[in-house]
């Protein structure tokens, strides 16, 4: 397999598992296979209310033996001529090979107990026949392995709650209702609220032993578990925890770091590695400027129910608690209460899985103690933001949040003023790509993480908060490819970005295959070198690199035919090895690769005459032994600084695609594409504030305007949305529906033009071509003056969305996605505290560490008022990027991006609601008593000197900055849109340019029917118009020969 570890990290993201079913290599004699390497124990883990979580336990213990081929002839004094032959078993069955023989410089008194490595997952653990890849490849690094099935999933008893078993206790914060789902009573130990299982696991892992797996029923393992090796003890972890995981799988990492403080409580866990995972999901996961992130919610949260649920169950699912896991468990059928609704939810999956999404976004619970009717999720001052946003979930100055009153009432302790985050007492390595859908939220678990410990005065802890940014998404991650920045699967066309995208992970997950490890690359990883530095190198207990023990072997064993003292000789039986062999961990690995022979082993035959020892120079694979090795040889096993010599932040700038430039006769080859290390992010030093300008005619450049140029109009149908295409997604499918839309595609495409750039309801802005490269890192900010009016609808209020987005056009036509920002009308001033000052000083911007102001969590959000102009300030995601010379920077604006996002259904709401919905589906939202349909409406950006709409950069290198050119004649025409058309009821018209207009209404006979004077805009009834063809003129009142005439049909 190319890349070992991008198949480590591949199967955690797919939570794919090995089949151990009639595999070629099972019991052959040969250690040919990773899977060998290791034997797996399930264990009921018991915690404390009872539940049994089911997990894996890998030890390196052998599943099969190594029979060596052993052909000697030599001569040996007093022995003479010795010639010998057989395939004796040099390895047995069952054995453990590897091991730390030294700590801190002397004789390990354990030293078959090996660090541990532990993983949780909502995604099936897999069944006993079958064996995780993880912990094969770990065991043969030295290193045990755990992996469990979550509470509710697959294996594993109790009930599902998804993102909310995993952290801390949340009676801290509402101990008068749990989740929606949960039938147990608020003081049942199994209540929802109460659940800490990662924690609760780890401790349990830290102390398991020979006796606690006696009293687990599994007297065997407990016997055998350091049977003829020497202990002193019987724990299988050695003291030192590491977790490793993406996805789910590392948000439960942080999540059980957080529930107490880890220094006082478990000891053990040295280190975690977060792949793609936050515990910010507010900011990130859920809303982007008070978005909701509709397909990541929803698709996510409905599959989480939908692959764990099975209904066909619930005849035989007579105990909740059970790990038999239908919708039986939930507390269904129920009525509730949603935006003022009464709705029914019945006991099968669909209503589940829609209960479920409506807890995270759109029920409103009652605060406590008061029993106000509290904000729904939707909203950043939510108390049930708390259940999975560290930020909003303090505790007291010892790290604890809730106080026992006794049969089993919990109620938040006093003093809850402290930041949760100093719990987070160990080492984390975060990765993720700029494009994955928690990177924000990643940043911010970094970053709220090194703040607190650096106020704690834990300045090692804090400098061990270490994040990598690639160019990569969810899925992506360590690969080469990423959205359309691949290799063609039409054209061979390779534009994937260059090899250096590898130099940290040292692999590509595009790449994987089972048949190639290379092995010096692996052991170089900084995946394998971090679990090194934190479980190995830890300071206070160091282990070094493991080693490999070949013990003595404990039977005479029969060789096909032995020449010594001058015949052929009758008992011709061998002991190999004779002694205790030692080999280097490197050593190994090569011997293994078939690349290294092994010395300093002893040999004794037994003959007719006695035994006798059998000097042997060395012993030397013929071929590889395990197969995936071969042609491999570890040169250097290294040993990485991470405290002092790693910095906290080590970003890819992406860049243009070089062989795709040099084909246009543009040589970027020193522009973007390359690792730059920093000590924070965003960054306040070398970037420099650099404000552009949006032009009413589609310029976009350094000028602001000098003149009111008008409008920019366009139309956006709540049914009828702009599709996604790129962007930070895992689940969202590109328009045609045949692969995930994530990172930079190609918005020119055939395949996604007319859906996403070239159409009704986008406005396009571009600069001239780049004569110089343009390099962004941080988080660009844009200022949107912009109105709505619902369509028929002069005057109320509303709500709508602002997308816009930043894309890379290419001089060969592609428009590649680089990033976005947007925000909800109803939350633009929470989105502007993001930002606060960046519009009046931006070379001092208050979100530059990216730390939300808390109280800015309690700001209003409030409907915006038909037809007026305001200011929108909001930030994009964040970024690292280089424009080549020749490119052109393109901005698409519209009012929806689905499936990424909700489509805004153009709807007042009263204060504290969501409306959730779908394009098409006729629902309705009631605001002060009137059900309400979703609207279209007529959007206009403005561009004047008041209302200068922009977008303000982060510049990277500043000093390589040159600018881009200004755009002559900024002014458009005059213009006016005409919506809707065909119509039935009413026709609105809009102009381009404030000022005084007028409108004559004429039929294809050219008879006048109406004539209006208006200033912005004005509606046209039809109730007296007959069906047919319509002109509607609209002249400016003191230049009536500057006019236009739009076409129109009545119905």
């Amino acid at each position: 397999m190319k890349q070992l570890f991008a198949a480590t990290v591949a199967l955690l993201l797919s939570s794919a598992a090995f089949s151990q079913q009639q595999q070629p290599w099972a019991n052959n004699g040969k250690l040919d296979a990773f899977e060998e390497f290791t034997t797996k124990y399930t264990l009921p883990m018991q915690l404390p209310d009872g539940i049994r979580l089911y997990t894996d336990m890998y030890l390196p213990r052998l599943r099969d033996s190594l029979v060596q081929p052993f052909d000697v002839e030599t001569t040996v004094p007093f022995l003479g001529l010795v010639k010998a032959k057989g395939m004796p078993t040099f390895i047995e069955k069952g054995e453990q090979i590897i091991f730390y023989d030294s700590i801190n410089g002397q004789p390990n008194p354990n030293p078959y107990q090996l660090p541990t490595i532990f993983t949780r997952t909502p995604y099936d653990k897999g069944e006993p026949e079958k064996t995780d890849e993880v912990g094969a490849i770990l065991a043969i690094l030295g290193y045990n392995y755990c992996l469990q099935d979550m509470r509710g999933r697959y294996q594993s008893e109790g009930v599902y709650f998804p993102m909310y078993s995993d952290s801390w206790n949340k009676n801290a914060y509402h101990p008068n209702w749990a989740h929606v789902l949960d039938y147990t009573p608020l003081t049942d130990p199994k209540n929802s609220n109460k659940h800490e299982d990662g924690y609760e696991s780890i401790k349990i892992i830290a102390k398991m032993d020979s006796a606690y797996f006696a009293d687990l029923g599994f007297p065997e393992l407990a016997k055998q578990l350091y049977d003829g090796y020497p202990h002193t003890n019987t724990k299988v972890n050695n003291g030192s925890i590491g977790m490793f995981g993406a996805s789910a799988l590392g948000n439960t990492q942080l999540q059980l770091a957080l529930a107490h403080r880890i220094t006082d409580s478990i000891p053990e866990l040295k280190c975690l590695m977060p792949i793609v995972a936050t515990t910010e999901h507010y900011v990130s996961t859920g809303y982007n400027n008070g978005v909701f992130r509709d397909r990541i919610v929803t698709g996510w949260l409905k599959g989480q129910i939908f692959t764990g649920t099975d209904d066909d169950a619930i005849p035989t699912d007579l105990d909740r608690q059970n790990n038999i896991h239908s919708s039986v468990d939930y507390d269904l059928p129920k009525q509730f209460e949603i935006n003022g609704v009464v709705r029914q939810y019945n006991q099968n999956k669909f209503d589940a899985a829609t209960l479920c999404i409506d807890h995270f976004a759109a029920k409103r619970y009652q605060k406590y103690p008061t029993n106000d009717l509290d904000f729904a999720g939707f909203y950043p001052a939510s108390v049930g933001r708390g259940d999975m946003d560290a930020s909003a979930a303090p505790v007291d100055e010892f790290g604890e949040s809730v106080q026992k009153l006794g049969n089993g009432v919990e109620i938040p302790r006093p003093g809850l003023t402290h930041s949760r985050y100093s719990n987070l007492r160990t080492a984390v390595l975060h990765i993720t790509g700029w494009w994955d859908i928690f990177t924000e939220g990643q940043i911010n678990t970094r970053n709220y993480a090194a703040k607190a410990l650096k106020e704690a005065g834990l300045e090692d802890l804090r400098k061990m908060q270490k994040i990598i940014i690639g160019p990569w998404a969810h899925q992506t991650v360590a690969s080469r490819s990423s959205g359309d920045r691949r290799i063609d699967p039409v054209t061979g066309r390779d534009s994937r970005y260059p090899m250096n995208v590898t130099d940290i992970t040292k692999f590509d997950l595009a790449d994987v295959s089972l048949t190639e490890v290379p092995i010096d690359q692996i052991v170089q990883s900084d995946i394998i070198t971090w679990f090194r530095y934190n479980l190995n190198y830890n300071g206070n207990d160091t282990l070094g690199e493991p080693k490999f023990i070949i013990r003595a072997g404990k039977r005479w064993q029969k060789l096909d035919s032995l020449y010594i003292f001058g015949k052929w000789d009758t008992i011709r039986e061998v002991r190999i090895p004779a002694n205790d062999v030692v080999i280097p961990f490197q050593t190994m690995l090569n011997f293994l690769a078939g690349s290294d022979s092994l010395s300093n082993v002893q040999v004794q035959v037994k003959t007719e005459q006695g035994v006798f020892n059998l000097p042997i120079p060395s012993i030397k694979p013929s071929g590889a032994t395990l197969p995936a090795l071969a042609n491999n040889k570890v040169q250097k096993i290294p040993k990485v600084n991470f405290l002092d010599s790693i910095p906290a932040f080590r970003l890819y700038i992406p860049g243009p695609d070089y062989a795709a430039d040099v084909e246009k006769g543009i040589n970027n080859n020193d522009v973007g594409n390359y690792w730059v290390g920093l000590d924070e992010f965003p960054p306040t030093t070398g970037v420099e504030w650099k404000k552009m300008y949006l032009h009413q005619n589609g310029a976009f450049d350094n000028v602001a305007p000098t003149t009111n140029e008008g409008f920019r109009t366009y139309v956006h149908d709540p049914d009828d949305p702009i599709l996604t295409c790129g962007g930070n997604n895992m689940i969202v499918r590109s328009p045609d529906g045949t692969r995930t839309s994530q990172s930079q595609m190609d918005a020119a495409s055939p395949e996604n033009a007319a859906y996403t750039m070239n159409r009704e309801g986008v406005i396009s802005f571009a600069t001239e071509a780049l004569t110089d490269s343009f390099s962004i890192l941080g988080f660009p900010v844009c200022t949107l003056y912009a109105k709505t009016n619902p369509g028929g609808v002069l005057d109320g209020p509303t709500d709508t969305d602002w997308f816009v987005r930043l894309f890379d056009e290419y001089p060969d036509g592609r428009v590649m996605f680089v990033q976005e920002g947007c925000v909800n009308a109803r939350a633009r001033d929470w989105a502007r505290s993001l930002v606060d000052s960046m519009t009046v000083n931006p070379a001092e911007p208050s979100y530059y560490n990216g730390i939300e102001d808390p109280g800015d969590r309690y700001i209003p959000y409030t409907n915006i008022n038909i037809g007026e102009v305001y200011e929108y300030v909001f930030k994009f995601q964040p970024i690292g990027y280089s424009f080549g010379r020749g490119h052109k920077l393109r901005v698409l604006i519209s009012s929806s991006n689905y499936t990424r996002y909700q489509v805004n259904p153009n709807l007042p709401l009263e204060e504290g609601d969501f409306f959730r919905r779908k394009p098409g589906d006729g629902l309705t939202y009631r605001f002060e008593g009137v059900d309400m349909p979703a609207r279209v409406a007529v959007q206009r950006i403005a561009f004047s000197p008041e209302n200068a709409s922009s977008i303000v950069f982060p510049v990277w290198n500043p000093k390589n900055y040159v600018g881009v050119e200004e755009v002559a004649n900024k002014i458009s025409p005059f213009d006016v849109k005409l919506f809707p058309n065909p119509a039935s009821d009413f026709v609105q018209l809009f102009v381009n340019k404030f000022g005084s207009y007028q409108v004559q209404i004429t039929d294809v006979s050219g008879r006048t029917i109406s004539t209006n004077e208006f200033n912005d805009n004005t509606i046209v009834e039809l109730s007296n118009y007959s069906s047919g063809i319509y002109f509607a003129k609209i002249s400016d009142a003191k230049n009536p020969a500057n006019s236009v005439v739009k076409k129109f049909t009545v119905r």
